[in-house]
């Protein structure tokens, strides 16, 4: 599952997108990884990070990451043109 994520994540990370979100994001992906396998977040169906259980430093890490993948995701809408 470890290998899975980082790999989906790198896939992801590799697209070309807002440079500087995207690498503020790459540089949070260790701690993302180990705070999924701690179970402390998770992946949602709408592509966002959720928290699963109260800790103060992931709810800042995930507010971080899901703000870079908002921009992620609606620069990659705007070029393709359709609606998020």
């Amino acid at each position: 599952m470890k290998n899975f994520c980082i790999t989906s994540l790198f896939f992801f990370l590799s697209m070309p997108f807002a440079w500087a979100d995207l690498a503020a994001m790459k540089a949070r992906v260790p701690k993302i990884v180990e705070l999924k396998e701690k179970g402390i977040v998770g992946e949602q169906r709408n592509g966002l990070l959720g928290t699963v259980k109260n800790y103060p430093e992931a709810a800042k890490i995930v507010e971080e990451e899901n703000k870079d993948r908002l921009n992620v995701y609606n620069d990659r809408s705007n070029e393709q043109g359709v609606d998020i």
